[in-house]
C-alpha cells in the first residue's frame, strides 16, 4: 500500500490488518486507529519511509517486519505492542510510545530525536531482546509498568537517560553511555559486567532508603566519565563502603559516591587474628629455692612441678618428701642415683 498525502484509516469495533507493505514516496503521514487490534505483516517504509506514523488501538499492535518512519507516535494501546523487526525513526520527533507493555526484538533507533516509552499498565512489561541495541540522538526515557528488561547496548549522543522503573540487565556485558544525566530507580544485573558513562552529566542510581531492587547490583562496574555520581547498592558482591573500591574508574573521591562512600580504595583489614600470650611458666625442673622453701606456685603450664623428679628419676630421697622440704625439715641425706657412696648433708 502506497501512502500519498496525509491519510487516516479507522476501524470502529474491529481490527486493522495489513497483509503487505506500507510505503510513501514523499514522507506522507499516516494515522491508524482500531478499536481492536492492529497488525502489519509487511515492512513499513521499506522502499519509501513514511512521515509521522500515529497509531492507537484497543488491543494489540504488531509489526512483523522492519519499520522506518520520520517519527512514530502511539497514543494508546489496550494490550502489548510488539516490533519483531528493526524500528527506525530518522526525524526530530523520534519515538513517542504510550501503551500497555512493549516488546522490541531488534534494534531501536531515533537518529535525530528521543525515545520515550510510557507503560500505562501498573503491572506491565517492557522487554528488549538481549542482543538488541537502543540508539538515540537526544535522550531515552522510560516510565510506568512493573518490569523493564533492557538490552545489552544503550547509546545516547547527548541527552538524559531516565528509567522510572527498576531495570534488569542481560547476562554478560552491557553498555550504557550518554553525554547527559543518567537517572535510574534501580539497576539489577548480578551476572552483568556493566560499562557506563554519562560524560558531562551526573549519575544517580538507586534510592538511599529504597527496597533491595531499588539499588544497583552488578557483577562489575566500569565508569570512564561522569560529572558526579550518587549510587546505592552492590558491586562485585560488595556492599556498604566496600563497594567503593570495587568500581573500575579513574574517578576518585568526591563527588563520586556509592553508599555515601567516595569511589576508590578503602582502608580495610583483610584478616583479624587473636593471640593469647601465656604467663611465665614454671620450669619443668624446679629450682633449688622451691625445694627448700616448700613453696611451689601452681601458675604456669606444668600442673605438677615435682613430678619431674619421678620420670625420669634423677634423685631419690631418704625419709620421704616431707622430710626434705619445709622450714622444719630434717633430711638425712639426698642420694644421687648411681653414686650411693656420695652424700650431701645439711
Amino acid at each position: 500500500m502506497a501512502v500519498n498525502g496525509g491519510q487516516s484509516l479507522t476501524s470502529t469495533g474491529g481490527s486493522l490488518v495489513f497483509g503487505g507493505t506500507l510505503d510513501s514516496a514523499n514522507r506522507s503521514a499516516l494515522n491508524l486507529t482500531a478499536d481492536d487490534a492492529l497488525q502489519v505483516t509487511g515492512a513499513v517504509g521499506g522502499t519509501g519511509p513514511l512521515g509521522v506514523l500515529t497509531i492507537s488501538t484497543g488491543g494489540t499492535a504488531t509489526f512483523t517486519q522492519a519499520v522506518t518512519v520520520s517519527s512514530l507516535v502511539e497514543t494508546a494501546a489496550g494490550d502489548v505492542t510488539t516490533f519483531h523487526g528493526t524500528l527506525v525513526a530518522d526525524g526530530s520527533g523520534g519515538l513517542q510510545l504510550t501503551g500497555n507493555g512493549f516488546v522490541f526484538e531488534q534494534a531501536v533507533t531515533a537518529s535525530a530525536g528521543t525515545i520515550a516509552l510510557a507503560d500505562s499498565q501498573a503491572d506491565g512489561t517492557i522487554r528488549f531482546a538481549s542482543p538488541a541495541t537502543v540508539t538515540a540522538a537526544a535522550g531515552f526515557t522510560q516510565t510506568g509498568g512493573a518490569t523493564f528488561l533492557v538490552p545489552a547496548t544503550i547509546t545516547v549522543t547527548h541527552g538524559p537517560i531516565t528509567f522510572g522503573t527498576v531495570a534488569t540487565l542481560p547476562t554478560g556485558t552491557a553498555t550504557i553511555t550518554t553525554d547527559g544525566k543518567i537517572t535510574m530507580a534501580g539497576l539489577q544485573g548480578a551476572t552483568t559486567a556493566l560499562i557506563m558513562s554519562s560524560g558531562t552529566g551526573a549519575m544517580v542510581v538507586g534510592l538511599p532508603n529504597g527496597t533491595a531492587q531499588q539499588t544497583i547490583n552488578v557483577a562489575s562496574l566500569k565508569v570512564d566519565k561522569a560529572a558526579s555520581a550518587t549510587m546505592y547498592g552492590t558491586v562485585k558482591g560488595r556492599g556498604s563502603a566496600l563497594a567503593a573500591s570495587a568500581i573500575d574508574s579513574p574517578l576518585r573521591g568526591a563527588p563520586w559516591y556509592i553508599n555515601n562512600t567516595p569511589w576508590g580504595p578503602t582502608d580495610t583489614v583483610s584478616q583479624v587474628a587473636a593471640t593469647v600470650v601465656a604467663r611465665v611458666p614454671v620450669p619443668s625442673t624446679p629450682g633449688v629455692n622451691s625445694l627448700f622453701s616448700g613453696t611451689v606456685t601452681s601458675a604456669g603450664i606444668t600442673p605438677d612441678t615435682l613430678a619431674a623428679y619421678a620420670a625420669p628419676q634423677v634423685l631419690t630421697t631418704s625419709g620421704g618428701i616431707n622430710g626434705i622440704i619445709g622450714a622444719n625439715a630434717q633430711p638425712s641425706v639426698l642420694t644421687e642415683e648411681g653414686a650411693a657412696n656420695q652424700t650431701t648433708t645439711r
